[in-house]
């Protein structure tokens, strides 16, 4: 395994710990982000990490 995989499969691992977001918790935040909320916006970025990695 090279070191590149290496890391790939660390930051994978990573960003599955991550949960998913209910549709509810999903719509809840993305109100609190339509109003500024910036953790509210980083919450739902970090909740959907592991779908815009394209291996």
């Amino acid at each position: 395994m090279t070191n590149d995989e290496s890391v790939l499969n660390m930051y994978l691992k990573e960003i599955n710990k991550i949960p998913l977001l209910s549709r509810e918790e999903e719509n809840e935040l993305a109100l609190a982000a339509a109003k500024g909320d910036a953790s509210a916006k980083e919450k739902i970025v970090r909740a959907n990490l592991r779908f815009v990695v394209n291996v």
